[in-house]
């Protein structure tokens, strides 16, 4: 591996434990965000699951059944049609939730009214130095992440349970076509970065932070 590349990680890493550790001791806490209540109702947000993993599901078998015209050399190249396949799924999602999204907005039967969620309310100040919060959380994470997956790399070969490499990353790793390569960095790192925000953060998380309490 290229020593530069080494120096940078180790910079990263470096930095993040003296940000983390700054953190611990200062006994800073994070201001949480305040979130408005979601006035979708548990049916209207069941539908939109279903919606969502429906399209999910969908598009990648319908893109099975497109011609060669369609997919080109996908159709044939192992790799390629990996990807296609993997873009077709987060792009299922996408459509899925779109779906949902119009369906719920112009459904009022799916909507309550916001007074009956009660949340926990949260109006902390806002952040006096957004940028320099965000590289900071990204230096603390860097550490923090690499730390638990390698734990829990570690506990699984103590079972005696092999750990295998997400297809993806194999692709990334031997792909020598250019077009390929910008294709699957496309991918990963703009599709899948918004599907799982609207996913996660967007869908099951506001969701459920304004119905449970914060703890849970």
């Amino acid at each position: 591996m290229n020593p530069l590349v080494i120096g940078l990680e180790v910079g990263i890493w470096l930095a993040g434990l003296v940000a983390l550790w700054r953190v611990v001791v200062a006994r800073r806490v994070f201001a949480s965000p305040s979130l408005a209540p979601w006035s979708v109702t548990v049916e209207g947000f069941a539908l939109g699951v279903l919606l969502t993993v429906g399209g999910a599901l969908a598009l990648p078998h319908a893109v099975t059944h497109l011609g060669d015209n369609w997919l080109g050399a996908a159709a044939y190249d192992g790799a390629w049609w990996q990807a296609v396949q993997a873009a077709a799924f987060q792009l299922g999602l996408l459509a899925g939730m779109l779906i949902a999204a119009l369906y719920l907005r112009l459904n009022k039967s799916g909507q309550i009214s916001v007074s009956a969620v009660t949340p926990e309310v949260f109006r902390p100040e806002p952040t006096r130095y957004p940028v320099l919060a965000g590289v900071t959380v990204f230096l603390i994470s860097i550490p923090v992440i690499n730390g638990i997956g390698l734990g829990w790399k570690t506990f699984l070969a103590a079972l005696g349970l092999s750990v295998a490499e997400q297809d993806m990353v194999g692709l990334f790793r031997d792909c020598d076509d250019p077009e390929r390569w910008l294709f699957m960095v496309g991918l990963a790192t703009v599709i899948a970065p918004l599907t799982e925000e609207l996913v996660f953060r967007a869908g099951l998380f506001r969701f459920l932070r304004s119905r449970l309490p914060r703890g849970l």
